[in-house]
């Protein structure tokens, strides 16, 4: 792991300042551990702020603690905060980080970093300071080589809303043939120069007075004073043209700015233009999209193992345009199957406008063998979807597939993972507000292929349904978010199923209580959702 661009990740929202680097060999004069880098988050706070902090240090025998020192030379007010690790091993290396809560009566000006104390499993302690304040009669006294500094700045106007996109101008209400809600990417705009952003609540409403609710916070940084989220739009929501009609931004020391309507909000400037408009289910009786064909393209092999093949569909649609084609190929001689959603975004001009590829993944540890095309639905903007199976196996209203299609995945693969995976630890918060995330993280491990995905169903005693999908993040650790949007009042929720899936597709289910369709949860999870303080 690179270690700067780590550093830069944790301190992602905030301004990047100079890193100061340290020496790596260990001086026999100083027993503890080695700091290597440090970073501060800003330049610029404010009381009842936060101001980041990372560092990378290591040590043989282990950290115990890190911690770092501020202070306002005038008034001798000193500001200090413990880090926490945040990956490595603690023998080795590990990068660090830290929020530190300033105060609201803490004294305006500049503060210096003055100290960074560590101290080793084994009590080994290492020391570093400024040159002002540097002990150079002390044994584990090293120089800082980089004077840091902030200033803190009295702060009390709220975030600036700069801008307000939504990227798709029409969506979907409700699942799609992955069980999936159907979403709208919001991607906002604010700054705050002193205390810095921290959330933002938005109310997207049609013209029938409907509401959609979305939030964001400083998890969500892209780039820049840049934020983006995925908006869920939930099933049997109204058909209508959704517009930003108000939005509630809060910086990290709580100042608040509201536009729209309310007390004392301030207006919303129309030129935004944030808004998308939302198609019902009831509106998909148009006549679905047409596949014309299904041909293959390019091969390639993927770093790591496995191979991809390239796909190409040619389909129309007279109505609302195509919104995605689901293509799935068969292993006759396994029953395995493998499938790629192709989305209207992946059109290929060079080909015409009704062609779309896609590249289907077979995985390194798929079997060898022949895979056939099986079967193909194509779904229009409206929800239109018609489905074409091999000749002989449709039913109903499938139709024929327009022609046949097969390849050879020669991944040398003669052993099939047939075992599932497991589940062996769950985590969450208990309780969240109304409009903000709260997310599920599980700890799972496969014998052979490896854990890919696993998916969790939250319930409320109404059965109201939430879905999450959880994914890899680092030492068997999957984690997932359930968005704002769908914690819009006053709930509780709790974990009712959860289904874990290996790279060669085996799955075990657990449930609340063992029973016919799977195991007991390894744990008994759910969180409550209350009413936010304002």
């Amino acid at each position: 792991m690179n270690k700067k661009n780590t550093l830069a990740g944790l301190l992602a929202l905030g301004l990047m300042l100079p890193a100061a680097a340290y020496g790596a060999e260990e001086d026999r004069f100083n027993p503890g551990p080695v700091l290597d880098q440090i970073q501060i988050g800003s330049e610029v706070a404010a009381p009842g702020g936060r101001l980041s902090i990372a560092a990378d240090a290591w040590d043989d025998d282990g950290i115990r603690s890190i911690w770092v020192r501020f202070i306002h030379d005038e008034t001798g007010t000193v500001l200090s905060v413990p880090m926490e690790r945040r990956f490595g091993d603690p023998r080795l290396e590990g990068y660090w980080s830290a929020e530190l809560e300033i105060p609201k009566d803490a004294p305006l000006g500049g503060y210096a970093l003055r100290s960074v104390v560590l101290l080793d499993d084994k009590d080994g302690r290492s020391r570093y300071f400024r040159e002002a304040d540097m002990k150079w009669d002390s044994p584990t006294a090293d120089l800082l080589e980089e004077e840091f500094s902030f200033t803190l700045v009295a702060d009390t106007a709220g975030p600036v809303l700069q801008g307000c996109q939504v990227l798709a101008d029409t969506v979907q209400a409700g699942e799609d043939e992955n069980g999936d809600l159907h979403t709208v990417q919001v991607t906002l705009a604010a700054e705050d120069q002193a205390a810095g952003f921290q959330k933002a609540a938005l109310v997207f409403q049609s013209e029938k007075g409907k509401k959609i609710y979305a939030a964001l916070d400083r998890n969500d940084w892209q780039h820049d004073n840049v934020y983006q989220k995925d908006i869920p739009v939930r099933e049997h929501l109204p058909e209508g043209n959704y517009r930003l009609v108000k939005a509630t931004l809060e910086d990290r020391a709580g100042n608040k700015t509201v536009l729209g309507y309310g007390k004392d909000a301030l207006p919303l400037d129309d030129a935004f233009g944030c808004g998308f408009r939302v198609l019902s289910q009831e509106d998909s009786r148009g006549l679905a999209p047409v596949l014309r064909s299904v041909s293959l393209g390019a091969r390639r092999e993927i770093i790591g193992g496995g191979m991809e093949q390239e796909v190409i569909v040619k389909a129309t649609d007279r109505g609302s345009q195509l919104h995605h084609v689901t293509v799935r190929f068969k292993n006759d001689q396994t029953g395995r199957a493998v499938s790629r959603v192709i989305r209207a975004e992946d059109q290929e001009h060079a080909l015409g406008d009704e062609f779309y590829t896609g590249w289907l993944e077979i995985g390194d540890w798929e079997p060898e063998g022949r895979f056939t095309l099986d079967g193909v639905v194509v779904t229009d903007q409206a929800g239109n979807a018609q489905t074409y199976r091999r000749p002989g196996d449709t039913a109903g209203s499938q139709l024929a597939l327009p022609n046949t299609l097969s390849f050879t995945a020669a991944t040398g693969v003669t052993r099939e993972d047939t075992q599932a995976p497991v589940v062996t630890a769950l985590e969450m918060e208990g309780e969240t507000e109304v409009g903000f995330a709260i997310t599920l993280r599980a700890k799972a491990a496969d014998d052979l292929s490896g854990v890919d995905t696993i998916r969790a169903r939250f319930e409320n005693d109404e059965k109201r349904v939430i879905t999450v999908t959880l994914r890899e993040k680092e030492d068997g650790w999957f984690s997932g978010d359930i968005p704002g949007g769908k914690l819009t009042r006053w709930d509780q929720f709790h974990l009712v199923r959860l289904v874990v899936t290996d790279k060669a597709g085996n799955q075990r289910a657990y449930q609340q209580q063992a029973g016919l369709r799977g195991e007991a949860l390894p744990r008994q999870v759910s969180f409550t959702v209350r009413e936010g303080k304002d």
